[in-house]
């Protein structure tokens, strides 16, 4: 256990140095993505209109939860988007065959070979706008609050990393992969929002 989090460590420090070399893509990339996470939050107050609430969630409420789905969603893409890549680069591309001679697990390499901390917009985004939010419905930014979100970001990173492995390991039986591709990201959009929300749920 202890070998696989020392490697964790390495690669990823690995990975920011050479992040560091292309320091301007990488800062782009990373504007890029907040403004496209603060383009959801206008998008959704559109949506409220003049900030009454839908059913019984106030638009405070709802935008508390898009903020922690994009916070969750960031720590997933910063550290196992790679497993999303499955399909077209190990499985088509023939690249597995590399990553299976080697005395590592296969499963743990293929998140270890790339992280996207450009992605990282996401997750500062939602961070800032849990804060916000957080305060104008009354949390309590204590520790033990504190604590626990932060358990809890993780634990939906690893839902949503979880999610998409059984899309991979699919990916080995259908040859469709674009077809579950698109009911992936409809599910990141769903689960942004109260499941009430929706009509007939």
């Amino acid at each position: 256990m202890f070998k696989y989090i020392k490697l964790f460590i390495f690669y990823f420090r690995l990975h920011i140095k050479s992040m560091i070399l292309y320091r301007g893509d990488f800062l782009f990339a990373l504007f890029s993505d907040v403004v496209w996470g603060m383009a959801g939050l206008l998008m959704m107050a559109g949506i409220f209109g003049n900030g009454s609430g839908i059913g019984s969630y106030t638009y405070e409420e709802v935008a508390f939860m898009y903020a922690y789905s994009l916070a969750s969603l960031g720590i997933y893409y910063i550290f196992f988007r790679n497993v999303s890549n499955i399909p077209e680069t190990y499985i088509y591309e023939g690249n597995l065959d590399r990553l299976m001679i080697r005395p590592i697990n296969t499963y743990f390499q293929v998140i270890l070979e790339k992280f996207f901390v450009d992605k990282g917009g996401d997750f500062i985004v939602g961070v800032v706008l849990m804060v916000i939010y957080g305060q104008q419905i009354n949390m309590v930014w204590d520790m033990k609050a504190i604590a626990w979100c932060i358990a809890l970001l993780f634990c939906s990173a690893v839902i949503y990393l979880e999610i998409n492995s059984i899309y991979s390991v699919l990916s080995f039986w259908i040859e469709d992969r674009h077809g579950l591709t698109n009911g992936l990201d409809s599910f990141r959009i769903f689960v942004k929002y109260p499941i009430d929300m929706y009509h007939g749920m």
